[in-house]
């Protein structure tokens, strides 16, 4: 069977981009997940993964996306240097360096959403819960529910050729890590 990446004859890859629009108009995951076994074009790759892994983008997400950004730009955790040395390693590569803003975004902020740990399907262990001065739960560590290993940024680095934009590149890796990769 021919494939997208190996077989780039004109009309093959035209035939693939109309049997690809109309999939996406039909909107059935099971589908698109079937075509996308034998490759996505380029130009269909972020509206076809946003579907696939239900991580359509609206404005309740950019607003949730910019206020959680603007807070955590305001504080640091212990987790950021480590995080951060694991990016600068992943931006040396000359496959990614252009990514480096878009990739510290994304895996910065993914770390300090709240929700990923809601989101997961299996959960990695149970965060480290902190206690107030009255010991009750007052939050907890990681906010995401997940500690970083080494080359957790090059789970994230990918998303960063198909996505326009910081969130809509978080969105969609966030959807895959809580779907499949966790």
């Amino acid at each position: 069977m021919r494939q997208i990446g190996m077989d780039e004859e004109k009309s093959f890859v035209d035939e693939r981009i109309l049997i690809g629009e109309r999939l996406l108009q039909k909107d059935y995951q099971p589908f698109l997940v079937q075509y996308a076994k034998r490759g996505i074009p380029p130009s269909l790759r972020t509206r076809m993964y946003k579907k696939i892994l239900y991580a359509e983008i609206t404005q309740k997400e950019i607003d949730y996306y910019a206020q959680t950004y603007e807070l955590a730009a305001k504080w640091e955790t212990a987790l950021d240097d480590l995080v951060m040395s694991d990016i600068y390693e992943i931006c040396n590569d000359d496959k990614y360096f252009i990514f480096q803003d878009m990739m510290e975004a994304c895996v910065m902020f993914f770390f300090r959403d709240r929700q990923v740990f809601d989101l997961m399907k299996l959960k990695p262990h149970a965060p480290i819960v902190a206690q107030g001065s009255n010991d009750r739960p007052c939050g907890v560590f990681p906010q995401a529910g997940t500690l970083p290993c080494q080359h957790f940024s090059r789970y994230c680095a990918p998303f960063c050729y198909i996505s326009d934009s910081k969130e809509e590149c978080y969105f969609i890796f966030r959807a895959m890590y809580c779907k499949y990769f966790c």
